[in-house]
């Protein structure tokens, strides 16, 4: 059932967009100005595009006159520091564990044995990271990059801390396999997305647009997916 219903939305994307205008962007590049002048005209939802038009063209003369390499990541020092800073960022995300927390969601929530189904927890455990990346751009205009990492980081080191401490106490009291403080697992579990999601999920892709100059900026995308 769950098949057929995300089934549904590749076809609703293929019927939808299939209408999309192509980017201007990329119409500019291909010296199409007056498809490029139309699709912007259905973008903005106005007649009047030329300022934006003009606009555009000269940013894309001066990506064309300033072509990087691939080998400019390395040999230019401001562009070689970006990249430390975003492999650190990312190696530091995906060894965080929340692959492996997200592809056992359900059967950590049923070995807490909390009151709730694991069905039902998982459920609640994906709308708050749902819920959370919708938001988290939001709260990163407000507060800045930095101090929510840093309150995303330690805050999902200390539930990941609580949850494998729960854990650990379960597996070496036996006591505690029935004792009403299942909860704390379930409760711990998500606040670790919340916190995790905040931050540390989604600063390092919105940096990978911010520290790199345009003409390498393609490069830097394509070396952080290689990468993870």
């Amino acid at each position: 059932v769950a098949a057929l219903i995300s089934s549904v939305f590749p076809v609703v994307l293929a019927a939808t967009f299939v209408w999309m205008p192509e980017s201007p962007y990329y119409l500019i590049i291909k010296g199409r100005l007056d498809e490029a002048r139309r699709s912007l005209r259905i973008f903005k939802g106005v007649y009047e595009v030329d300022d934006e038009l003009a606009r555009l063209s000269v940013a894309v003369k001066m990506q064309n006159s300033n072509t990087g390499k691939f080998l400019d990541l390395f040999t230019v020092s401001s562009n070689r520091k970006a990249v430390f800073v975003i492999m650190g960022m990312r190696g530091f995300q995906q060894c965080s564990g929340v692959l492996a927390i997200t592809f056992y969601a359900k059967s950590i929530f049923q070995s807490a044995s909390s009151d709730l189904s694991s069905s039902t927890s998982a459920i609640i455990y994906f709308a708050a990271q749902l819920i959370v990346a919708s938001t988290s751009t939001l709260i990163m205009d407000r507060t800045g990059r930095r101090p929510l990492l840093i309150v995303s980081s330690i805050g999902a080191a200390f539930a990941l801390l609580i949850e494998g401490l729960y854990f650990y106490l379960k597996t070496h009291h036996p006591v505690l396999k029935n004792s009403p403080y299942s909860y704390i697992s379930v409760a711990a579990l998500i606040g670790y997305i919340v916190l995790f999601g905040i931050g540390m999920q989604t600063i390092p892709i919105l940096l990978l647009g911010e520290l790199f100059p345009t003409n390498v900026k393609a490069f830097a995308l394509g070396l952080a997916d290689i990468y993870f």
